[in-house]
């Protein structure tokens, strides 16, 4: 077996491997949503933690319980205002 022949089969067998392992294209079909849908999603009260790190000692990580109301702006169906409650210890609201 010559050069030019091992060659050949170089590149015959790179060029086997490269499309065997193509990607498949495979196309799907996304929903479609308008501004005001994707804000409507959002709309509601949504429950979570804010953590930071306390800077004055004993320099530990943080939590506050924080709530965060979504609401619609009035005469606008793709504006939404955020509003934040960050509770620090009983009775206490920030």
């Amino acid at each position: 077996m010559g050069f030019h022949e091992r060659s050949t089969d170089m590149r015959s067998f790179f060029a086997f491997i490269f499309t065997a392992f193509l990607p498949l294209s495979v196309t799907v079909a996304e929903p479609v949503l308008n501004s005001a849908e994707v804000c409507a999603r959002w709309l509601g009260d949504w429950i979570g933690v804010l953590e930071y790190r306390n800077y004055q000692p004993p320099h530990g990580r943080v939590k506050l319980p924080t709530i965060l109301s979504v609401t619609r702006v009035p005469d606008d169906t793709t504006t939404v205002k955020l509003s934040f409650v960050y509770g620090d210890g009983p009775g206490k609201t920030v």
